[in-house]
């Protein structure tokens, strides 16, 4: 069973594109307290590529999970291994990917169809080792849309003994919508995280998905453990002082002119 390492109240989502270790230096400029997430890297290209410069980071930057994207238990188990070398402080398999191509090399939200597979990757990841290892999620995928068929599939990935769950509280339409509109056009259902939480009151259940402000963040805190903010913060970076001031009470908080600095 893990033992979690880190705090998830909140969280900056990975986003392709945008949590470079450049963006990752400057959202810990502003926040002490946010966990930060790296681009989903293929397991894959980091047993083919550079793995040296896929992972680079510089220390400032922690706490930050390395996010990956794959389905071959090997891959993930050596990747999870690199995480340890390069003092990542979690790892979080992407099952919530709607992309057509992260589909075609079966990574992503496609793998919601295949619970018994993603339980056997986070299995092996977990045993590799003592960092914490999680999952990041939709409500649902395609045709399967029910409360029943997310909660069966989280209930297959937790025999795994994973704890730690992200869902990004919309479904993922992989044939129709591509992943710009995959993150606006389903409908949110935050009922249905609310929900599991109730269901898994041992798991850390962190929410994702349309959270503006630091209201909501509260108000889905009285629900579940945590929320995850991407897009708000990558619109308006300096929205994590507001975080650092209304959630973690800090009040030491570097100006805009100081980061810029």
């Amino acid at each position: 069973m893990q033992n979690l390492n880190l705090n998830y109240n909140f969280s900056v989502a990975p986003m392709m594109g945008v949590t470079t270790s450049s963006a990752r230096y400057m959202y810990r400029l502003i926040s002490s307290e946010a966990i930060l997430f790296t681009e989903m890297i293929a397991s894959q290209a980091l047993y083919r590529g550079d793995h040296e410069k896929l992972l680079k980071k510089q220390s400032l930057e922690s706490p930050v999970v390395l996010q990956v994207g794959g389905s071959n238990s090997d891959l993930l188990r050596y990747s999870t291994n690199l995480a340890n070398q390069y003092s990542y402080q979690g790892i979080n398999l992407n099952v919530g990917c709607p992309s057509k191509k992260v589909s075609q090399g079966k990574m992503g939200a496609c793998l919601m169809k295949e619970a018994s597979l993603v339980k056997e990757c986070v299995s092996s990841m977990i045993k590799e080792s003592s960092i914490d290892v999680s999952l990041k999620c939709r409500i649902g995928v395609d045709e399967f849309e029910s409360y029943d068929f997310f909660k069966e599939f989280i209930s297959t990935v937790a025999e795994s003994g994973c704890k730690i769950i992200f869902v990004h509280a919309r479904k993922a339409f992989l044939k129709g919508l591509d992943p710009k509109k995959n993150r606006t056009i389903p409908p949110l259902k935050y009922e249905f995280v609310y929900k599991l939480k109730e269901h898994f009151k041992n798991d850390e259940i962190i929410i994702n998905g349309g959270i503006k402000s630091t209201e909501d963040i509260k108000n889905h805190l009285l629900k579940v453990d945590g929320a995850m903010i991407g897009r708000a913060v990558y619109h308006s970076p300096y929205f994590l002082a507001d975080i650092e001031r209304d959630i973690f009470k800090n009040k030491n908080i570097p100006t805009r002119s100081e980061v810029m600095e």
